[in-house]
């Protein structure tokens, strides 16, 4: 989830004059929208996958390696804080949905086997 998102999230209140009906259709459309526009993916197949963190057993992707790096303790404490604010599993998966939308930023996209 980009930054500004995130920002615009933290005063939020729900407000029943602004609220909308939907029917099931738009709704999940909406949905849809709304995980296509947080991850940056170009379909909802793609933006379930990121968000999942790890491909489906039929997808052929490249293999995988470990990433370690060193960091600043308050580094740690704001990755942990945005994983629990965007509602993902883990810290990792938070950091593969980093680099797989700037990836995506630059023309890049995870390769498959």
């Amino acid at each position: 989830m980009a930054n500004k998102d995130v920002e615009d999230m933290e005063g939020w209140m729900w407000d029943d004059d602004a609220a909308v009906e939907t029917n099931g259709n738009q709704a999940q459309h909406e949905a849809d929208m709304d995980l296509i526009r947080v991850t940056g993916a170009n379909t909802v197949d793609k933006a379930v996958d990121m968000l999942l963190g790890r491909p489906r057993v039929s997808e052929r992707r490249e293999p995988t390696v470990q990433v370690q790096f060193k960091a600043p303790v308050s580094m740690r404490d704001y990755l942990a804080e945005m994983t629990r604010k965007v509602g993902l599993k883990n810290k990792s998966q938070y950091l593969r949905l980093l680099v797989e939308r700037d990836m995506a930023s630059h023309g890049k996209g995870l390769q498959t086997a």
